[in-house]
């Protein structure tokens, strides 16, 4: 074995140590998240609790009994743990806002006390979930700088000159914070759940168990949320910060690192020579999806006498080979699941035993791609604004919803998935492919609004008939 070769297998197992030394932090992380998340449930449900005994009557809790005007002396008192808590926890990002809204006028109505003492425990949860955030992102940022600069001999004395800027980056199009306090972040969707669920516990004791019962798994999903945040965005602290020094400091490639047991798109990148004019996060750079755990390391183009160079023992990474080794991927799992691209349908495949594999793999498939790419090209082909494609993706392969059996994604569906496809080749494209965007759009924003799915389906169904629109097609064709 050369020395280039002993030094090459060197820097790759260097980062496979750094991947597992990320991953031990993040387990510990995960413990003080579910922790903090465990201990604001147990708090949210004493008050829930209270509530419900101090004003339920031997058979249910009544909406007339909520909605009596609660004494000076709770609103004050209410009053004066808000101004505490503003005092001592970081509400930075949020502080005058919530102090207008949760400033409680003296005439009010239990259940708004009681929602503005959920509301702040809410506030409380999530200045603690972003402490850790906050934490975590700033070590993990000047980690990866003192290892980059360690491994590249240079001094690492600028690392907190540059840190700002690389921490107040966008990320798809949005800044951490958004995700974190924004309308559609942790601390506001969290909050429409619990609210939610305090329309529904106008009811007798057995109900109002169930209740709770739901809303300890929402609880439980936005923990989930909040890992997946942090992980994503630690990967993508250590994709920019490995990138800008390495760039500045002449390097020309990028050997991809794939994480142990990763995804087959992320292995299909593994030990690629990536040029460093052609690095795109999600595309060829991770993060390549959430929760990505691959990395990278430098390389600087030599030229040899014989007129070979030091790049020529990897396959260098172009769009062309990128878009093979996911082809060829896909085609092999749809291979080994015996299923051909849109060959089933309800004569050939009466009990859907082929249709919900192939749909199986084709979700996986869809999650496994670069996001970014995926949201660009289905926007590209569509006319859809991106944002917009990409609200779609998170509600149709991301988000955890309260369903029917418990907090879980959507179940892969064979015709959507077909739908999917064609929106992502742009190639015989139909009228209900479009109309599926629509539907999926309207309903996350209905859900994302409080709506539970059934609701929001029946509603979304009547203007966006995706199911009649696709049956139409399918008695055309002659699959029905």
């Amino acid at each position: 074995m050369s020395d280039k070769r002993i030094t090459s297998n060197q820097r790759y197992n260097a980062e496979r140590k750094a991947q597992a030394e990320l991953m031990k932090r993040d387990l510990d992380r995960d413990k003080v998240l579910a922790q903090i998340y465990q201990e604001s449930f147990d708090r949210m449900q004493r008050e829930i609790d209270g509530f419900y005994m101090r004003y339920a009557n031997r058979e249910c809790l009544t909406k007339q009994e909520a909605m009596k005007r609660v004494s000076e002396m709770d609103v004050t008192k209410f009053n004066a743990k808000a101004a505490k808590a503003v005092k001592e926890k970081d509400f930075s990002h949020a502080t005058n806002e919530w102090l207008k809204v949760y400033n409680l006028k003296m005439k009010v109505s239990r259940l708004e006390l009681l929602k503005s003492e959920l509301a702040l425990e809410i506030q409380n949860l999530t200045a603690e979930v972003n402490e850790v955030f906050d934490r975590a992102r700033t070590d993990e940022y000047l980690n990866e700088y003192k290892r980059q600069a360690g491994i590249l001999g240079i001094s690492s004395s600028g690392a907190k000159k540059r840190m700002q800027a690389i921490l107040d980056a966008d990320f798809y199009g949005q800044k951490f914070s958004a995700r974190v306090w924004g309308g559609l972040g942790l601390r506001a969707t969290l909050q429409r759940e619990v609210f939610g669920s305090l329309n529904r516990i106008f009811t007798d004791m057995m109900g109002y168990k169930q209740e709770m019962k739901r809303l300890a798994k929402k609880y439980g999903t936005s923990e989930q949320n909040a890992k997946r945040l942090l992980k994503t965005e630690i990967a993508r602290i250590n994709a920019d910060t490995q990138y800008s020094m390495l760039k500045d400091n002449g390097f020309t490639h990028l050997i991809y690192v794939a994480e142990p047991g990763a995804c087959e798109v992320c292995q299909a990148l593994d030990r690629k020579a990536i040029p460093i004019e052609d690095v795109e996060k999600g595309v060829n750079m991770y993060p390549m999806h959430p929760c990505c755990k691959c990395s990278a390391y430098g390389l600087i183009l030599m030229e040899k006498k014989d007129g070979s160079n030091n790049i020529d023992e990897y396959e260098t990474w172009n769009s062309n080979t990128l878009e093979k080794d996911k082809e060829k991927a896909y085609n092999q799992g749809m291979k080994n699941s015996g299923a051909i691209y849109g060959a089933w349908n309800a004569k050939n495949d009466p009990d859907e035993i082929h249709r919900k594999k192939h749909a199986e793999l084709y979700y996986e498939s869809v999650r496994n791609r670069s996001t970014v790419r995926e949201v660009a090209r289905i926007a590209k082909h569509t006319g859809f604004a991106e944002r917009d494609v990409q609200a779609i993706y998170d509600h149709v392969f991301e988000n955890y919803y309260e369903l029917e059996g418990g907090s879980k994604r959507f179940d892969p569906d064979y015709d959507m998935a077909q739908s999917w496809d064609r929106l992502f080749s742009g190639k015989g494209i139909q009228k209900h492919d479009i109309t599926l965007l629509h539907h999926e759009l309207m309903e996350s924003k209905l859900m994302a609004e409080g709506m539970n799915y059934d609701t929001a389906h029946k509603i979304t169904q009547k203007k966006y008939d995706y199911l009649s629109e696709l049956i139409k097609w399918q008695i055309e064709r002659g699959d029905l």
